[in-house]
Order: structure tokens, then C-alpha cells, then sequence
């Protein structure tokens, strides 16, 4: 063999051989971790530490149940790219409120929901109703759906409804995908801005004559027991009447 040639295979084979050697396989943990999160088609998924640095998912998978995580994808050239970066409370962005104050009337609306079902503001009256505001590519309200379904299925007096920006095809792969399981609006950005909503996940509850009763965005999802029950059976106690 040509030395030249000897000589280049083996530089291949000395850059090649360590990058075969890190590519851990995916376990079975990371792999429906992918899918809830919408990446099970992604080329590439990096999880970072709060001061950026790469660690693995195992790493990742043991600080996110006492911290919050952003999410951003990209894409470079064909290849989908997904970074999940874990936040401290200081790192946090201070969250915007909204214009749904305590004693005011919710907005106002007639909309189609994924069901085929029509929604409109009479359904919000009668008993208490508990509203989620959320989106498809949101980390933390991923991570309250288990407990929102939680709620809904202990709860029975109360009414439940969730409102997104997302297409109806969005908002129904994302309910597939995470098994998330209450009546949803899509396509509801004129409504959303009518309630001033621009912090994600937001929970608003209102009361049997349809007033804003308590709004709260991004509860604690390692609290003890079902942090939803918890918000709402505290909201109900200190009501504005």
C-alpha cells in the first residue's frame, strides 16, 4: 500500500474511531422523553447544563424535576437540531401578567374546538372552570400536562378548557403525543390577546358566573402531591367575591 495512503486511512481512522466510540446508544427513558417533547424526528437533541456545557441525558433527566428548562430548535442545513438547557429561578425571565384580573368577566368568544365541537363563553358558566393557556413547543407546560389530567380526572365538578395558538393539527398531535386529554381551542390568538395572555404555561379559574376568580403561570410541578389542586383549592378560599 502507498505510504500516502497508509498514512491518511489512519488519520481517518484516528478522527473517526472516538466520535463511534461517544455515540452512546438512546435508552428507552430518552427515547419517550423525545417523542412528549415533539423531537422523535430530530437528528440531533443536545441537553446543556445552566452555564451551557453539554451533558448527557441521564445528567439532564436528574436536575429538570427541581429546575426549569428552555427549549430552541433549529435547523442546520437538512439536519433538525434541538437544545434543552436547564434554568435556575435567577436565570428566569420575569413573568408578564396578563389582563385577567380577579372579579373581571372572561372575554367574550364562539370557537371550534379539536373535537368538532362548538365552544363559546355559556360553557364557562354554571360551575367553576379551569382554563389552560399553553402551546405545543412549551418545555413546562409539557411537563404540567400530567398534572392537569390529574386534576381533571379527580375533579369531576369542575369544567376544564384549554386554549392555544397552535393549528388544530398541532394541538391535536400535541394531545396524542402527550396524552393530554381535555377539550381544546386552536387557532385562538384573537382570544388569547383579548385576555392579555404572554406567559406560558398560564392557568386562569373562573367561577360558575364566569369571572376570573385566581391566574397563575407556571406552577411547581415538584410540589408534593397535585400543585393544581393545591393553586385552585387555595384560589377558591381567598376568592374575590
Amino acid at each position: 500500500m502507498n505510504c500516502k495512503i497508509a498514512a491518511v486511512l489512519l488519520a481517518l481512522s484516528a478522527t473517526i474511531a472516538p466520535q463511534l466510540a461517544c455515540a452512546a446508544p438512546v435508552s428507552s427513558a430518552e427515547i419517550k422523553f423525545r417523542e412528549q417533547m415533539g423531537l422523535a424526528d430530530y437528528q440531533s437533541v443536545e441537553y446543556r447544563d445552566t452555564k451551557g456545557a453539554l451533558i448527557s441525558f441521564a445528567q439532564f433527566e436528574k436536575k429538570i424535576s427541581g429546575a426549569g428548562f428552555s427549549m430552541n430548535k433549529r435547523k442546520d442545513g437538512e439536519q433538525a437540531v434541538a437544545v434543552l438547557k436547564l434554568e435556575t429561578p435567577q436565570s428566569a425571565s420575569p413573568i408578564p401578567k396578563s389582563r385577567l384580573e380577579p372579579g373581571m368577566v372572561f372575554p367574550d368568544f364562539k370557537l371550534a374546538a379539536t373535537d368538532g365541537s362548538t365552544v363559546d363563553s355559556a360553557a364557562l358558566r354554571g360551575r367553576y372552570t379551569l382554563v389552560s393557556f399553553y402551546f405545543a413547543d412549551c418545555a413546562p407546560c409539557i411537563k404540567e400536562v400530567p398534572m392537569l389530567n390529574e386534576f381533571a380526572g379527580l375533579n369531576k365538578e369542575y369544567a376544564t378548557l384549554a386554549i392555544t395558538f397552535d393549528s388544530s393539527d398541532e394541538a391535536r398531535q400535541f394531545a396524542q403525543r402527550t396524552g393530554f386529554g381535555w377539550r381544546t381551542l386552536a387557532d385562538a390568538q384573537p382570544l388569547i390577546e383579548q385576555a392579555g395572555v404572554k406567559a406560558y404555561p398560564t392557568l386562569a379559574l373562573l367561577d360558575p358566573k364566569g369571572r376570573v376568580v385566581a391566574t397563575t403561570s407556571g406552577l411547581n410541578v415538584k410540589t408534593k402531591g397535585n400543585a393544581v389542586d393545591k393553586w385552585v383549592a387555595k384560589a377558591i378560599a381567598g376568592r374575590v367575591q
